[in-house]
């Protein structure tokens, strides 16, 4: 897997533009299926907060950790009510690493609305709703 930082959508966006330029003056030379992978990037960096991309990559268990850290450390920055759950989980079990599953939906953005345990995820303190699995720096 490799996590695109927010500060590196702005290479993403040359990226795209660069290659939809070529494309347009030497069409004959690319494939449709350049054209598609030229327009996941443009999906890509709309988004304009960090992406991740799983790439098949093999990583030893302190690669996994440390990618696992930037993913935890990622979505805590962005918080998405329900799909951060769900993304931190998939990127522990894509990592075989252990995530805990929401049980209940997310029940606000005010920490007293939680059940908090401190928990240590993804080589972070945070503070863990005991159902809905929402994290809080602690």
């Amino acid at each position: 897997m490799i996590y695109f930082g927010r500060n590196e959508t702005q290479m993403l966006d040359h990226m795209q533009d660069t290659m939809c330029d070529r494309i347009a003056c030497d069409g004959d030379e690319y494939e449709p299926e350049d054209s598609n992978t030229v327009e996941k990037i443009a999906h890509m960096s709309l988004a304009k907060t960090g992406q991740l991309v799983v790439t098949g990559e093999l990583l030893d268990g302190d690669a996994q950790l440390a990618l696992y850290r930037q993913v935890v450390e990622a979505e805590l920055d962005a918080w998405v009510p329900n799909a951060s759950q769900r993304l931190l989980y998939r990127a522990a079990r894509a990592l075989d690493l252990y995530g805990r599953e929401q049980l209940e939906p997310d029940h606000g953005d005010e920490p007293g609305m939680h059940a908090l345990f401190r928990s240590y995820v993804g080589q972070v303190w945070v503070m863990q709703c005991s159902t809905c699995n929402r994290l809080f720096r602690a």
